[in-house]
């Protein structure tokens, strides 16, 4: 009898174990936010460590690769965009005939742009911009700021600006695009960003206004320190308080259509998407890109090493988006961590060593 019931308190002892096993996640040492392709990329010890924890929990904090393949191909985002009511995007094409294509450009617009369908960093795009004179081509290499690097020349007809784009859109796939005269602050050209992270429960925008080189054309280049300009400041420098903060509404509200657009489609597989707009002279909005994991600052070495050596200009970036879009990204993981670990629980009797952690959950 004694025995019956010692077995029937040690199942229930064992069931306690079971509801009450804490899930510690290995120490993170690496970039879990980036995505699962960059990631299994890494040989860290602990950032390995934490990838075969989270394959064995099956916990999903990584962008798929289908929906990396979608952002990353211009075409297919904007095309996906357009279907979404008050968004407008510049006229574009895939770039099949030179010969065809750039003349039927030209003539309906006094800009042109040709960029890599899958480019980044506003590298290896051509400028052709009309003149009095006839027609200037700009180069923008991948070493963009090198200004010794950047090659421009003045073309007086339509077969001297073939021969130039035929010279320089090689190699790749290249989109066709209409051209647009963004504003400029400082005459440098001015771009918007707007990120949406999810906690894991809701989405939380950040905004951001982005200022490319000065005297070149392109708004979205290589971040440089400092480049990151408060959106409401240069807004209202550019256009008064009032119509500052109407564009901005427009830009966050924009960029919800879009967040849930994407979101319905990968459901809950996406935890931050960064969307660039520009303004044309008549302040319309104009979409160009969605971007997966991209840093809302470009922090300088000084910001980052030592971490807390901060320099008094850096400090409000810092307070306004460094510190609450990591908080948003510790939190979606802590989220995706907690759920996996409710569902492992109800299944499973996990059997699991003690580690260093970020989270105890």
């Amino acid at each position: 009898m004694c025995g019956d019931l010692f077995l029937k308190f040690l199942k229930l002892y064992q069931k306690f174990r079971v509801l009450t096993e804490r899930l510690t996640t290995p120490k993170v040492n690496g970039d879990w936010s980036v995505s699962l392709r960059s990631a299994l990329k890494k040989r860290e010890r602990n950032y390995k460590d934490f990838l075969g924890w989270i394959q064995k929990y099956q916990i999903k904090i990584y962008s798929s690769f289908e929906f990396s393949n979608l952002v990353s191909d211009k075409n297919k985002i904007s095309s996906l965009v357009t279907q979404i009511d008050g968004i407008k995007q510049p006229e574009s094409a895939t770039l099949q005939n030179i010969d065809s294509q750039v003349p039927l450009y030209l003539e309906k617009y006094s800009m042109v742009f040709i960029k890599p369908q899958y480019g980044s960093k506003s590298e290896r795009i051509i400028v052709l911009k009309k003149n009095p004179n006839g027609i200037n081509f700009y180069y923008y290499p991948t070493k963009f700021n090198s200004p010794g690097l950047r090659v421009h020349n003045t073309c007086s007809t339509i077969p001297e600006v073939l021969n130039m784009v035929k010279q320089y859109a090689i190699n790749e796939t290249f989109l066709i695009q209409q051209g647009i005269e963004v504003p400029r602050y400082k005459n440098s050209p001015v771009e918007c960003r707007v990120l949406m992270v999810s906690d894991g429960l809701k989405w939380h925008p950040f905004h951001i206004i982005y200022l490319g080189f000065p005297d070149t054309h392109v708004s979205n280049q290589p971040h440089t320190d400092h480049n990151s300009v408060d959106t409401i400041k240069v807004l209202t420098s550019l256009y008064g308080a009032k119509e500052a903060e109407k564009i901005l509404k427009s830009l966050l509200s924009l960029s919800a259509a879009i967040t849930e657009r994407l979101d319905k489609m990968y459901p809950g597989a996406v935890h931050e998407m960064a969307y660039d707009f520009i303004l044309d002279q008549e302040r319309n909005i104009y979409f160009l890109e969605v971007n997966t994991k991209q840093a809302m600052i470009a922090p300088t070495a000084n910001l980052v090493s030592p971490i807390f050596n901060i320099l008094a200009e850096e400090k409000d970036s810092y307070d306004k988006y460094l510190i609450p879009h990591g908080t948003i990204l510790g939190q979606f993981l802590e989220q995706r961590i907690t759920e996996a670990r409710n569902e492992y629980l109800k299944n499973y009797s996990p059997n699991i060593e003690p580690k260093s952690s970020i989270f105890s959950l």
